[in-house]
């Protein structure tokens, strides 16, 4: 429903036209970037974070965000987020302010680190959402009980974070971030801190959940590779202030498996944006 609004109420948790699992809508323009930029206050003086950023993101498209360190990557997704305010330009979500799209929870974050709290266990750091929001009943319980199914954790849902691996606490966070059934994932590069082989299963579950709800995905990582083998289309940033310098269309077959990585386009597709980045 072209801009919708949702509330901060329990109505909020009802699908829209987008939302529907297993069901792909026609896509439409959902996150709308036009000439936007953010600077600080530094030590030294002012510091441009990032500037003139133009980025149309459509509905259902899985989205990755590369470039070198300190451009700005994150600070892309706090701006959609409306966690942080551009002090130029526009982001509009769906007809929306980034605070208005907060508010409404349409966002889900998961981030580097798990963030889980210690002291709780797998499904009451999932339930902990729902808790904030007033709304841990027996039925958002069940359904974060089949969201750590989802993601691989049944049975481990009594345990605490000291006793999951790192990749188990990483799904714990993405299983929290679906809790609320948010309209666009932002996943700022949530498998950065673990090895190669837990890297390439949570890959395939990332896809796995992506291809069933098919989620508007931000995603951001300093891995080409893994930008590639997930995304629809990979931005490349420039270095600070980082601005959006090229994007790249991944025309890969889905779904994607461990043989895309030896396919010669996806190859292909790699190295031109690595060549792209050390240029």
């Amino acid at each position: 429903m072209l801009g919708a609004r949702h509330s901060v109420g329990a109505s909020s948790l009802a699908f829209d036209e987008d939302r529907v699992p297993g069901v792909v809508r026609p896509q439409r323009l959902l996150i709308d970037i036009k000439d936007a930029g953010i600077t600080f206050d530094g030590k030294g003086g002012r510091v441009v974070a990032v500037e003139k950023l133009d980025a149309q993101i459509r509905t259902h498209e899985f989205v990755s965000i590369v470039g070198p360190s300190g451009c700005g990557k994150s600070t892309i997704l706090r701006l959609i987020g409306g966690l942080a305010r551009p002090t130029a330009g526009r982001i509009e979500i769906d007809g929306e302010t980034p605070n208005e799209a907060r508010l409404a929870r349409r966002f889900g974050f998961v981030f580097q680190q798990s963030v889980m709290l210690p002291w709780r266990t797998a499904i009451d750091n999932v339930m902990l959402p729902s808790e904030v929001m007033a709304e841990a009943t027996l039925k958002r319980r069940d359904e974060a009980m089949r969201l750590l199914e989802r993601v691989g954790l049944k049975g481990y849902e009594t345990l605490y974070p000291r006793q999951l691996s790192g990749g188990m606490r990483q799904r714990v966070a993405i299983a929290r971030a679906l809790s609320f059934r948010p309209q666009i994932m932002l996943m700022d590069e949530p498998f950065g801190a673990l090895d190669a082989l837990t890297r390439q299963k949570l890959h395939a579950l990332l896809l796995e959940l992506w291809e069933a709800d098919r989620k508007t995905v931000l995603f951001v990582t300093h891995d080409v590779a893994e930008a590639v083998f997930l995304s629809d289309r990979v931005l490349i940033m420039s270095p600070r202030p980082g601005r959006i310098e090229e994007e790249v269309s991944v025309d890969l077959p889905r779904p994607r498996t461990d043989a895309t990585r030896s396919l010669p386009g996806y190859l292909a597709l790699v190295d031109r944006i690595l060549a792209r980045l050390i240029h």
